[in-house]
């Protein structure tokens, strides 16, 4: 899909689905866009309720919030301020809480 948009153009690809990848693998959080890691609010061990900020991306001159899905521990986290990840890199794991 082509999306023309205040003077620019933007291509949007359908991913493929991930419902099975999903699920195996519920419990890590990956990387939607490739970017730079700007900030990382969390450390290992941190307890965070569900809608947490763990970590911004940038991309293109915006900025990605990601939170946690769930109430969770923070297990590991792979990756470091200032880093360049690419869409699908793994960023942290979680340890979810009942």
């Amino acid at each position: 899909m082509i999306l023309f948009y205040n003077s620019r153009i933007y291509i949007i690809e359908k991913l493929e689905d991930t419902s099975e990848f999903s699920e195996e693998h519920k419990d890590e959080i990956f990387s939607p866009i490739t970017g730079k890691i700007n900030s990382i609010k969390v450390k290992e061990g941190d307890i965070l309720n569900k809608g947490d900020v763990i970590l911004t991306i940038e991309s293109m001159k915006m900025e990605m919030i990601i939170t946690s899905p769930q109430n969770a521990i923070i297990e590991k986290i792979y990756v470091k301020e200032n880093e360049v990840v690419g869409q699908g890199k793994l960023l942290v794991k979680l340890k979810f809480l009942e």
